[in-house]
């Protein structure tokens, strides 16, 4: 005997009385508790707006960092050369490496990073990590272009100068190497990607590619004319993605 009140065994089993074990309940699939349709994620859009914002922001930084200091140093130039151009210039030479090197890195690593996600497999995983990795060594040289400009100039350090500028310089060969393999990812996943890009988007990238792996080289190397022949290559590239997108040029970043 039992009470009217006591649950039968199938309702033990979390089964509601009167349906057999099995059946869908209707206002939940059985046995994963989340309703068929998903909600919209109302984040999706703000992030794009977000990363769109980014990438305005990091192009603005660039353009703002020359316009406050353009130095003339060469890949090649010596401690005293160097104190020489950054002499009377602290504050302006400071602020230029904070927006070239340390805004805009964190910048484009957020960016990139958010492209290798979207990307996904092998490709995605490519492009997020030497991304990120890009991105670290520019705000690396943020803060030894911050000491550079600050004690190094006031103590008059030829020695330290040279050395801090020359290490600035291989990193700058170290990251344009690995935003080479940026595009270059990039460039392979836009080929395999079945969305309807420009033709021309993927030969743009490569071409990116190049131009980089040749400003790589070129600061490694110590080599200006790789250095100039990247931002002379750089230049055509931007160009031409602008004349395939249809977007108005606003500026050239070396």
């Amino acid at each position: 005997m039992r009470t009217t009140d006591e649950p039968t065994n199938d309702e033990r089993l979390g089964e509601p009385r009167g349906e057999q074990p099995g059946t869908a309940h209707p206002t939940r699939p059985y046995g994963t508790g989340v309703g068929e349709d998903r909600a919209p994620q109302p984040s999706s859009g703000l992030l794009r707006s977000l990363l769109l914002l980014a990438g305005v922001a990091y192009l603005l930084s660039w353009v703002a960092g020359l316009v406050v200091f353009a130095s003339s140093t060469q890949v090649r130039s010596t401690g005293g050369q160097v104190l020489s151009a950054y002499a009377g210039h602290t504050g302006a030479v400071v602020v230029q490496f904070v927006l070239t090197e340390g805004v805009a890195g964190l910048l484009f690593g957020v960016v990139l990073w958010r492209l290798g996600w979207v990307t996904g497999g092998r490709l995605g995983r490519v492009i997020g990590v030497t991304a990120l990795t890009a991105a670290a060594i520019s705000i690396a040289q943020c803060g030894i272009g911050i000491v550079l400009a600050t004690s190094v100039l006031s103590r008059q350090d030829v020695d330290a100068a040279s050395t801090a500028y020359d290490l600035l310089t291989r990193l700058d060969g170290v990251k344009m190497l690995l935003l080479a393999m940026t595009a270059g990812a990039t460039a392979l996943a836009i080929g395999r990607s079945r969305a309807a890009l420009p033709s021309l988007l993927r030969v743009v990238t490569a071409a990116t590619a190049i131009a980089l792996t040749l400003s790589g080289v070129g600061y490694l190397a110590l080599v200006d004319a790789l250095r100039h022949g990247r931002l002379r290559f750089a230049a055509a590239a931007h160009h031409l993605r602008h004349r395939v997108s249809g977007l108005p040029e606003v500026g050239e970043v070396p």
